[in-house]
């Protein structure tokens, strides 16, 4: 399977620190023990960037913390080899698709993620964005199959 993390796995995956609270400690767990599979030379999934998601996961130099996530990353990206897919050019969405997200509020930011998953048929987003996302994830899963998990979700799915 090909999935596609949002930064916020990272970012969680990254904290050493300790959390604020017992959601954030759940969250830092989860994404890490997400990203220690995913590492794992025996785990046989591929996870999919783009130019777009790079830069985000690299170039955030107003992230708090930003050259631990940045070490973080590259030493996430280093032992997966060839089950990094990189996709090159910027995916894009269709106008009725942005009209949509955009009509429910969807983050802008977190569009990229989207739209390399619809370019290259991905059926799995793992991201611990916090809201209700009912109405984007249903509208994701109906047009394109594409699921969106949190990492505990994608952890019980995929291993």
């Amino acid at each position: 399977m090909i999935l596609i993390l949002d930064t916020n796995i990272l970012i969680y995956a990254s904290s050493f620190e300790a959390a604020s609270n017992s959601d954030e400690k759940e969250k830092q767990k989860n994404c890490r023990q997400l990203v220690e599979k995913l590492k794992d030379a025996t785990c046989l999934h591929k996870v999919a960037i783009s130019q777009d998601i790079r830069n985000e996961y690299y170039n955030r130099q107003n992230w708090p913390r930003h050259n631990i996530i940045q070490s973080y990353v590259t030493n996430f990206f280093k032992p997966l080899g060839d089950r990094l897919k990189y996709v090159g050019g910027k995916p894009k969405l269709n106008e009725d698709d942005y009209a949509f997200l955009n009509e429910v509020k969807f983050d802008p930011n977190d569009i990229k993620f989207v739209a390399l998953a619809v370019s290259e048929k991905i059926a799995l987003i793992v991201s611990e964005d916090s809201g209700d996302y009912a109405p984007i994830k249903a509208y994701l899963a109906e047009k394109f199959n594409l699921e969106v998990l949190t990492a505990r979700e994608a952890i019980g799915k995929i291993f």
